[in-house]
């Protein structure tokens, strides 16, 4: 995805502690909006690619400059949430979580890194906790600018609006791409059956993935639903591949529950939907 601005002619930077800042970070980019919740719009929408350096500290230094230059994000909010978008995350039944064994869950799928930072959430839709690292030069680069924020997986918003909004005993699957990963889930009314990230790097990839949890769970492709949110840098490679196969594709668009900017391309604005989504979980 190229670097993009988009904002709104009423922000108003002065009202700072009536908006809500939201933004995502992965490895390979920072992404940000504002939401004014007076009005419930959101006026602000913004996107910023890393290079791709060697090291967690390379990239956290190319943030600090970004962060430094960004008038937009420069005032205290009224409130700042960060979604993390890593597979360095599990998903840890309630009756066997410990908060003392965090690491522990994360290091017995994932490679650590000594300074990762260690964050959890609550999933009361499904009585779970996910488990998720951030890069600590990352999350310092964050906090030095914004001060406190609080932090969320990218499976929260995900999951909770899948679990809370499929209707019907017939099961669907849904997607959510990022840059280098996908999050797929399958979902039917009030019930989670899947949840797992995996690494792609061609559209065929994602494509393998969607095909496998068909054939997992005895789906098929001409009745049971795909729900597709987020971007890639090959969209509409994976758009045709995918129609290709799955009769039945829906790309979501962000929650109606808030109204968006007209700078707001909407194709643009589908590719946050799930940062979006992440005010309607707080």
């Amino acid at each position: 995805m190229k670097d993009f601005s988009c904002v709104d002619e009423t922000l108003d930077l002065n009202r700072a502690h009536a908006y809500r800042l939201s933004i995502q970070v992965s490895l390979d980019g920072f992404s940000f909006s504002i939401l004014d919740q007076v009005r419930g719009k959101f006026v602000v929408l913004k996107h910023r690619n890393f290079s791709q350096g060697p090291t967690p500290d390379d990239r956290a230094e190319e943030l600090d400059r970004f962060l430094s230059g960004e008038e937009t994000l420069q005032p205290g909010y009224k409130k700042s949430l960060a979604m993390a978008a890593t597979r360095k995350s599990t998903l840890i039944p309630e009756p066997f979580f410990r908060e003392d064994h965090l690491k522990q869950y994360l290091a017995f799928n994932h490679d650590m890194d000594e300074l990762d930072e260690i964050h959890y959430n609550y999933l009361p839709e499904v009585e779970a906790y996910t488990v998720f690292a951030v890069p600590n030069p990352i999350s310092n680069a964050i906090s030095k600018h914004l001060g406190s924020v609080t932090y969320f997986h990218q499976g929260l918003p995900f999951i909770r609006w899948h679990v809370d909004n499929t209707t019907g005993l017939k099961k669907s699957v849904a997607i959510s791409l990022y840059g280098d990963f996908l999050d797929i889930g399958v979902f039917s009314k009030d019930k989670l059956h899947f949840y797992n990230s995996f690494s792609w790097s061609t559209p065929e990839d994602i494509l393998y993935y969607i095909l496998h949890i068909y054939r997992q769970f005895t789906l098929d492709v001409s009745l049971n639903r795909l729900y597709v949110t987020g971007h890639t840098r090959r969209q509409d490679d994976v758009k045709k591949l995918i129609r290709r196969y799955i009769k039945k594709v829906h790309f979501l668009d962000p929650p109606d529950e808030y109204t968006y900017s007209y700078t707001f391309q909407s194709e643009t604005a589908r590719s946050f939907t799930n940062l979006f989504r992440l005010n309607l979980c707080v």
